[in-house]
């Protein structure tokens, strides 16, 4: 090549690394918060920074090329993915946004780049068609691969001008790969027992990370139309869709279905579930790009939400927890994970509690975070799902830039108290200073008095209130059917009866009275059929007793008569009370017309990354039979 050649050759070269450089959505962040919010982001800043520097710890050369680096063992799917996607969107935001500190990061800024930032990406590209993972496979295409895109995507937004070429038009490739996936699919929709909400908010991201990498391309109208569609199909209810409302100019009636019941709950995983609710931020949080980017945020990003966020205060617990009154499939202590909902909503939707839930989220976080030298806010005993650590960077420094936004923010809290009855997904609740009482009749049949405090003492445990009951012989307990249910409420307190059935051999009868300061209990266990019985527990509760919760001792304690007996986290202990009166820690119970024994089992092991103890007010592992239509026990009960 002739020095012409080579002159021209460059200066084109040069002409598109500058086109491709400036064709990115620019981003313009404020260089500081407002004074009153600046220390809440200093705050935030360093435990983004700390949870970073545990992060990069755990980052490692890959098996079979020294230049690529990755976090998890090298796998294709969700597992092996999404945490490098999400620990390289929290990274690349430290080297673009904040006053860096390397004693906080555990790196150099330009060693950031250099040694994680840039292998990590490389390796997330590689992998995505091109080079087969240790299982053999590459991770395009599949279930939740637009949601790792979107991470890839937003991490490369942040440090555009940072990137090679070959590097920033892979990316783009990728993205507009799975973009083009969904381009003739419809928004899925279910509302029964697993909803497609939380599917189609992660997979709308694709387009509105397109849109910021690529706005002259020519699918720009298209991405930006498909966003708002499946946005607004993952927080659709029944009567929307019979409405004639109008949202940001698509007529709601033009969807073929929904994926919220009409209280606004949201069903998956077979249960009414808090966590899935709180999903609306996949979507919502994109409202911080409109702002960075200067423009106005639309109408379909706050649809239903504030709807969805109102029930949730009604499942919160004071230290930015959550209930879960049918069940805990997930983790129980996930108060990190709803600060960037808190947030959003303060900022965003102009929400007066949300900032002091903000608030309470962020002193949760620290306190976790103080465990651990190396930065980690979450104890590793404290998840399993493997991106947890991972997406919490990603959401901090989400909420960290949304604090830019912040003005004058609505702060007067008021808690949620009294009744709440949600009648589609079949939940009552009563919430005051003392207890937030829960029973669940559909799919999961259970009631429990959650103390509502820091330390909510009753764990979330499956079968809560009512037990398990099994025939001699048989392995499993006999399954729960609900045979019937009437529900009386006031202000302050509701009362249910309910028959619950066992199998076809016993019949549970409940009266049922939550409130405010107790829960009283009459169950009455009659047998339907001739029947022998080797396992009884019934009126039996999950009691929490972890060792590394920051709400929680490692113990509990149970006090009977003149006697007290510590339950030591993990001890196994087992313990039997032969008292019709006994507390544990700050719960007193009553207990009248025993047949059985109180039994309470000390957990030696964890359980969906929690401890739980339990306990039972009507207890037996005797063999025993019953003829038709035979009392087996009548039991009273109060917890105060």
């Amino acid at each position: 090549m002739n020095i012409k050649k080579l002159l021209l050759f460059c200066s084109f070269t040069f002409l598109l690394a500058g086109y491709s450089h400036s064709q990115v959505e620019r981003i313009k962040l404020p260089s500081k918060p407002q004074q009153k919010y600046r220390p809440i982001a200093d705050r935030l800043y360093r435990a983004i920074s700390l949870q970073a520097h545990y992060l990069i710890g755990t980052v490692h050369s890959h098996e079979q090329d020294s230049s690529l680096k990755l976090l998890t063992p090298s796998i294709h799917g969700e597992h092996g993915i999404r945490p490098n996607t999400g620990t390289l969107a929290g990274l690349c935001f430290l080297h673009r946004f904040g006053k860096y500190r390397s004693e906080w990061v555990g790196t150099e800024k330009k060693a950031l780049m250099q040694e994680y930032i840039l292998p990590m990406m490389r390796y997330i590209t590689s992998t995505y068609d091109s080079l087969p993972t240790s299982d053999g496979k590459c991770w395009n295409s599949q279930w939740q691969s637009a949601h790792w895109a979107y991470s890839l995507g937003r991490a490369a937004w942040f440090v555009w001008n940072d990137l090679p070429e070959t590097l920033q038009q892979e990316v783009c490739r990728i993205v507009k790969a799975e973009a083009a996936r969904f381009y003739d699919q419809k928004p899925p929709h279910r509302y029964k027992y697993d909803t497609a909400a939380e599917e189609n908010a992660w997979n709308s991201q694709i387009f509105h990370i397109a849109s910021l990498l690529m706005p002259e391309d020519p699918n720009r109208e298209r991405w930006d139309t498909l966003f708002q569609e499946w946005v607004l199909s993952s927080y659709l209810t029944p009567s929307d869709i019979r409405s004639d409302s109008i949202v940001s100019g698509t007529p709601l009636s033009s969807f073929e279905g929904a994926n919220l019941y009409d209280d606004y709950t949201l069903e998956n995983h077979r249960i009414i579930h808090p966590d899935y609710m709180a999903s609306f931020i996949l979507t919502f949080h994109t409202a911080v790009d409109y702002s960075m980017t200067g423009r106005t945020i639309p109408d379909f990003l706050r649809f239903n939400i504030s709807h969805i966020y109102d029930n949730l205060k009604w499942f919160s617990l004071p230290d930015a927890g959550l209930t879960y009154p049918s069940w805990q499939d997930w983790r129980i202590f996930r108060n990190s994970d709803w600060l960037v909902n808190h947030l959003f909503m303060a900022v965003y939707a102009n929400d007066r509690d949300a900032w002091h839930l903000t608030m309470e989220a962020l002193e949760c976080i620290e306190r976790m975070q103080e465990r651990h030298p190396e930065g980690n806010i979450y104890n590793e005993k404290e998840y399993f799902f493997p991106s947890t650590q991972h997406d919490l960077i990603l959401y901090l420094s989400l909420s960290w830039q949304a604090l830019h936004f912040a003005k004058n923010l609505p702060d007067s809290y008021t808690p949620k108290n009294g009744v709440k009855w949600f009648e589609n997904g079949k939940i009552i609740l009563n919430k005051s200073d003392k207890f937030l009482h829960s029973l669940s009749y559909s799919n999961k049949i259970m009631f429990m008095p959650t103390l509502n405090r820091p330390d909510r003492i009753f764990d979330s445990y499956p079968r809560n209130g009512i037990g398990s009951i099994r025939e001699k012989g048989a392995d499993t307990p006999l399954p729960l059917t609900l045979e019937q249910i009437k529900i009386d409420t006031n202000r302050n307190s509701f009362t249910v009866r309910m028959d619950v059935r066992h199998g076809d051999a016993v019949r549970a009868s409940y009266e049922i009275t939550a409130e405010n300061d107790r829960m009283f209990v009459h169950e009455t266990l009659t047998a339907l059929r001739q029947c022998s019985l080797s396992y009884i527990s019934t009126s039996e509760f999950g009691i929490l007793n972890n060792e590394h919760w920051i709400r929680e001792r490692g113990q509990r304690r149970i006090r009977y008569g003149e006697n007290t007996s510590t339950i030591t986290a993990l001890s196994g202990t087992e313990l039997l009370i032969p008292y019709e009166e006994f507390s544990i820690d700050t719960l007193s119970f009553e207990v009248s017309g025993l047949h059985f024994p109180i039994h309470y089992r000390g957990a030696s092991s964890y359980a969906n990354a929690r401890i739980t103890d339990i306990l039972s007010l009507n207890h037996s592992e005797e063999n025993r039979s019953f003829n038709r239509g035979e009392t087996i026990s009548d039991l009273k009960y109060s917890i105060e």
